[in-house]
C-alpha cells in the first residue's frame, strides 16, 4: 500500500492528512506459499560404515496446480579405512582415512510469482496513473477506456528446476594430525533450467519462462591444513583452499540450428560459433581481435575491406564503407577471405574464474599473534565497455575525455595499444565501437584480504583489572591486489560495464584497532 500527499506546510507534521493535495494513492497485494517436509535417516556399522539418506518434498505456489510439487532425495556413505583391520599396516600411517561419496538433488522455483499463470497490467483512466498487477506496469488504453492487457505469457506446465550433484571424497590425516587433506570431485547437473524463450513477434510477447536444457559445472575441491611449526613459544600453521570449475552445456531446446545454438553467428559451411551451443562452456566473450595499428597511406590501401569500417577521411570529406586509414586498426581475418565481417570474431575471454582459492597463515609468539589471509581468482575477464564507450561517443555524448586517449596512435611510428582518437567514432572511425580484446581485461587477481596482529594480556594482569581474556588488536582489511585490471574491481567478472545489472562498487579498505575482554 502507498499514498503520497504534496503541500504541506512542514515536514515536522507526517501525517498525509496534514497535505492538501492528494496526489497518489494504491495497493500492491501478492501472495506466496512456499511449504517444505524433509525427513533424514543415518546408520553407523562398527564405527567405520556410515550411511545416511535424506528426502525432502517442497510444494511452491509459483507453479500451477500439478507441478507445485518437487521431490528431492540423497544418499551419502562413508568408510573410515583407518579403522579397517584389514588395513591396519597402512592405516597405521594415516590418523585419518576416509572415503566419501554422495548422491542428491535439489530444486530451485526461483521465478516470478505469477508467470505461471499469466499476468496483466492496468492504467486507470481516470487517475492518470500506472497501477501494476505482477511485477509490470505498462499504460494503455483501448478506444479512450482504461485497458487491462497480458504483460506476460502463462506456462501451465512450468515447475521445479532440479539440480542432481554426484562428490567423491577423500579425507586423511597425517603425522598426529599435523598435515589434514579435503579433496572433492563433484559432477553438478541442473535439468529442466528455468529460462526466458525468446518468441516470435507476433505472439505479443518477447519471452516465455520454460523448462529447457541441461548444463553441467564439474570440478576440484581441496583444502590442506598444516601445523608447520609447533614449539613452546612459536607456533606456525596454514591453510591452503583451492577450487577448480568448468561447465558445459549438455542440451538445449531443439532449433533447428547447429548444436541447438541460441546466438552467436551462422557460417557459410552450416557450422556456427559464440552464443550458447551444447557440448560448450558458457559465460563466454566474443569479439574482433587485434592483428595491429595500420601505420602508412600505403599499408591502409592494401587493408583487408572491413564491412563494419565507416571509411570517413578528413582530406577528402568522404566516407567510403570498407575504407582504412593510417591510426585504424587491422583486425585479425579468422576465415582469411580478405573481409572483416562478423565472421571474423573469437573467443576473447570468460566472465567467471575457472580457479579460487586462498591462503591463511596463523604465527603465535608467545602473546603475541599474527594473521595473514589471501585469496585469489584466476581466468577471468572484464569487458570495459564504459571505457570503450568514452573513446568512441566524446562528442556525441559529451562524454569526459578519458585519460587513456593519451595512449592512442598519432602519428606513423607510434606503438600504441589503441587506434586514433575521433570525436565521434561511431560515424567516424569505426575502431572503437566494436567489441574487441582493446577493452578487455584480464581479471586474475591475487588480494591480500586481511592482516590482524594482536596481543593478549596475561591474565595475572588482566584479573587485576577485574577482567578477563584483555588483548588489543591493530587490523587491516581488503589491503591491496595485486591484478592488471584497472579502475574496476576484479572480484566479478563481467560480459558489459555498460548495464545497469553491473554493480562494481569495489570492496572498502579498512584499519581498525580495538581492545576486547570479558568481565
Amino acid at each position: 500500500m502507498k499514498a503520497i500527499a504534496q503541500g504541506s506546510s512542514t515536514d515536522k507534521i507526517t501525517t498525509l492528512n496534514a497535505s492538501p493535495t492528494k496526489t497518489d494513492a494504491y495497493t500492491y497485494i501478492t501472495s506466496e506459499v512456499l511449504l517444505g517436509y524433509f525427513g533424514r535417516l543415518s546408520y553407523n556399522l562398527l564405527d567405520r560404515y556410515l550411511i545416511s539418506g535424506t528426502f525432502r518434498a517442497d510444494g511452491s505456489s509459483r507453479f500451477q496446480e500439478g507441478n507445485r510439487w518437487g521431490f528431492f532425495p540423497g544418499i551419502s556413505v562413508g568408510w573410515l579405512i583407518n579403522k579397517e583391520p584389514l588395513f591396519q599396516g597402512v592405516t597405521n600411517i594415516f590418523d585419518l582415512l576416509k572415503l566419501r561419496i554422495s548422491y542428491g538433488q535439489t530444486g530451485n522455483n526461483q521465478v516470478g510469482l505469477y508467470q505461471a499463470f499469466g499476468e496483466f497490467s492496468v492504467n486507470p483512466v481516470s487517475i492518470g496513473k500506472s497501477v501494476a498487477f505482477g511485477d509490470y506496469s505498462v499504460s494503455s488504453k483501448y478506444n479512450g477506456n482504461s485497458s487491462i492487457i497480458p504483460s506476460s505469457m502463462p506456462n501451465e506446465d512450468l515447475s521445479w528446476e532440479t539440480t542432481t550433484q554426484l562428490d567423491i571424497g577423500l579425507d586423511f590425516a597425517l603425522l598426529n594430525n599435523r598435515i589434514s587433506v579435503i579433496a572433492d570431485y563433484f559432477d553438478k547437473r541442473t535439468s529442466n533450467l528455468l529460462f526466458q524463450t525468446p518468441l516470435p513477434n507476433t505472439s505479443g510477447f518477447a519471452s516465455v519462462e520454460k523448462n529447457v536444457g541441461e548444463v553441467k559445472f564439474y570440478g576440484f575441491d581441496f583444502e590442506i591444513r598444516s601445523k608447520n611449526i609447533s614449539k613452546n613459544n612459536f607456533t606456525w600453521s596454514t591453510t591452503f583452499q583451492w577450487s577448480f570449475v568448468k561447465n558445459k552445456v549438455l542440451k538445449l531446446p531443439d532449433n533447428g540450428r547447429d548444436r541447438n545454438r541460441i546466438g552467436g553467428v551462422n557460417l557459410p559451411d552450416g557450422s556456427s560459433f559464440g552464443g550458447i551451443a551444447e557440448g560448450e562452456p558458457l559465460y563466454r566473450i566474443f569479439g574482433y581481435k587485434v592483428d595491429h595499428i595500420i601505420q602508412t597511406s600505403e599499408e591502409a590501401a592494401t587493408a583487408n575491406y572491413d564491412e563494419l569500417a565507416v571509411g570517413w577521411n578528413p582530406k577528402d570529406g568522404k566516407k567510403i564503407k570498407g575504407r582504412k586509414l593510417p591510426g585504424d586498426y587491422e583486425w585479425i581475418d579468422r576465415n582469411n577471405d580478405g573481409k572483416i565481417n562478423d565472421m571474423d570474431q573469437f573467443e576473447i575471454g570468460s566472465s567467471v574464474p575457472h580457479s579460487t582459492g586462498g591462503m591463511s597463515n596463523i604465527f603465535q609468539f608467545k602473546n603475541l599473534s599474527l594473521s595473514i589471509d589471501l585469496d585469489w581468482a584466476l581466468g577471468h575477464s572484464v569487458y570495459d565497455e564504459v571505457m570503450q564507450r568514452f573513446l568512441a561517443n566524446t562528442m556525441s555524448t559529451q562524454a569526459p575525455l578519458p585519460t587513456l586517449v593519451r595512449k592512442t596512435w598519432k602519428e606513423p611510428g607510434d606503438n600504441t595499444k589503441f587506434a586514433r582518437f575521433t570525436a565521434n567514432d561511431i560515424a567516424d572511425g569505426s575502431n572503437n565501437w566494436r567489441i574487441s580484446d582493446r577493452f578487455l581485461q584480464d581479471a586474475s587477481y591475487l588480494c591480500i584480504r586481511n592482516i590482524t596482529l594482536q596481543y593478549d594480556f596475561p591474565n595475572k594482569l588482566s584479573s587485576k583489572l577485574g577482567i578477563n581474556d584483555l588483548n588489543i588488536y591493530v587490523s587491516g582489511d581488503n589491503l591491496h591486489y595485486f591484478t592488471d585490471l584497472l579502475y574496476i574491481s576484479p572480484e566479478t567478472g563481467a560480459a558489459t560495464t555498460y548495464s545497469k545489472d553491473y554493480f562494481t562498487y569495489p570492496p572498502v579498505r579498512k584499519f581498525s584497532f580495538g581492545i576486547r575482554f570479558k568481565f
